[in-house]
């Protein structure tokens, strides 16, 4: 099993749970790696335990310290950024949980996105990068830190919803781009514009303030989501590349890195049934 040292830039591992995978978990851990906009199919439940995390969430910023638990919601667009602390280290403990996973046992989530200053627990999760750490365990930790999470602080308050028929219209063509996902967005944000009788600039400004990111932006984020889907279903790097519109595997790469902070091919190794624990990468 590969070391999970502190000399890479980001672990990511998932267990398999009755033979199929469940909980994905990721530690980054170098001061001043960033991500690109970009969203998860899955609840985000992690702890900063060394350093500092700046972030953006629907457009607005915020930080998370040592010692402070976060919970980003599924399908919520955000940024990331990674500060030393005063010794110098950096270290955000990530776990990625499905909604039907966690509905099957009954974990109660958090209402949206939230943060929550619980440094005792938020330290405990140091302990689900250790090689000896099991799905069980990730599992408790997570119900704990949902729990606790509740009664945080919402990071989108009072969830705005969009107004005016000119932003339904804009998001929901997004919407339904994303859902393709496939290639180049340059034509298909001038035919989207189109669809809505919108100029291009219009149609980005109404994007850019409900999404607090580029029409092109949040497509690209949206063909990468696909990728990371295809990969842990089993395709393979090329494969995920061509689907999704890439020009190769190397391309793919870049941008995947860039958004979630590991490589495919790393995730592609975790996804593989291990033979004892869970299978553990660094990137």
């Amino acid at each position: 099993m590969p070391e999970t040292g502190l000399t890479r830039h980001s672990s990511v591992r998932r267990w398999h749970v009755d033979g199929r995978l469940a909980l994905e978990q990721v530690m980054h851990h170098r001061p001043g790696q960033e991500w690109a906009p970009h969203w998860h199919d899955e609840w985000s439940i992690g702890a900063v335990l060394a350093g500092r995390c700046r972030f953006s969430l629907g457009g607005r910023r915020h930080t998370a310290s040592a010692g402070d638990l976060l919970a980003i919601a599924p399908g919520a667009v955000h940024t990331c950024g990674l500060d030393a602390g005063e010794g110098g280290d950096t270290r955000v403990v990530m776990v990625y949980a499905p909604v039907p996973w966690l509905a099957a046992r009954g974990v109660a989530m958090p209402r949206g996105s939230a943060r929550a200053p619980m440094p005792a627990l938020a330290a405990e999760a140091q302990g689900l990068c250790d090689n000896h750490s099991d799905s069980a365990g990730a599992s408790a930790w997570l119900s704990r830190a949902a729990a606790a999470l509740a009664d945080g602080q919402s990071l989108l308050p009072g969830d705005p919803d969009p107004s005016g028929r000119a932003a339904r219209q804009v998001l929901a063509a997004l919407q339904r781009a994303a859902a393709a996902a496939t290639g180049e967005t340059t034509l298909a944000i001038d035919e989207l514009a189109r669809d809505c009788a919108l100029s291009r600039e219009h149609f980005h400004r109404v994007a850019t303030r409900w999404l607090g990111l580029s029409p092109g932006d949040y497509l690209r984020a949206a063909r990468l989501a696909r990728a990371r889907r295809l990969l842990l279903d089993g395709a393979s790097i090329a494969q995920a590349a061509q689907a999704c519109g890439f020009a190769d595997q190397a391309h793919l790469t870049r941008w995947f890195s860039r958004h979630f902070g590991y490589t495919p091919g790393a995730l592609v190794q975790a996804v593989r049934p291990p033979f004892a624990g869970p299978q553990a990468t660094s990137h």
